[in-house]
């Protein structure tokens, strides 16, 4: 059975940034492809160094293309099936919000999500500042034994042994 905070709303804006993931990868994807589709036809007889560059982005430009294009579901997304299934799995949670503000104007304010597992690997979600705080709360009530918040202390910890990042239960 579904641990019933998975169907909180800020779980579901976790859903939403996986979607806007998803579409940014489709969209660098198409990108590359195009760009090494370009090099291949304007260099492919004259500058073999061009033309090897072009074969590779076309591959990684199809690559990214066909993994944004295979996550059509964003519950079927390796982290929502961890959050789901294993939330055990992950140990460190932090958040990292940045502003853009040229001449002292804010223009954008948005923030990372970093979900690290004790497995060593990492999931970051890109989402508006003003809803990490939420999420963070949630995932907080969801991974109870789970490291919230950035340290370098904490960075050192999870580089040499994630698994130093979960909490000990009560007893």
């Amino acid at each position: 059975m579904p641990h019933p905070l998975l169907q909180h709303p800020s779980i579901a804006e976790l859903s939403r940034a996986i979607v806007r993931e998803s579409r940014r990868q489709l969209l660098a994807g198409v990108l590359l492809w195009g760009t090494g589709v370009a090099l291949g036809i304007l260099f492919f007889r004259r500058h073999p160094l061009l033309a090897a560059l072009a074969l590779v982005f076309i591959v990684l430009g199809a690559r990214w293309i066909y993994a944004a294009l295979r996550m059509k579901n964003p519950a079927q997304h390796p982290l929502m099936q961890i959050l789901s299934r294993q939330p055990q799995a992950v140990v460190w949670v932090y958040a990292v919000n940045f502003e853009i503000m040229p001449f002292g104007v804010q223009l954008i304010q948005r923030g990372d999500l970093h979900l690290r597992l004790a497995d060593g690997s990492a999931y970051v979600l890109s989402m508006p500042a003003k809803r990490l705080r939420l999420v963070s709360h949630t995932l907080s009530r969801l991974l109870p034994h789970a490291t919230f918040g950035y340290s370098p202390d904490r960075e050192a910890v999870f580089l040499a042994n994630p698994e130093g990042l979960r909490k000990k239960e009560d007893v």
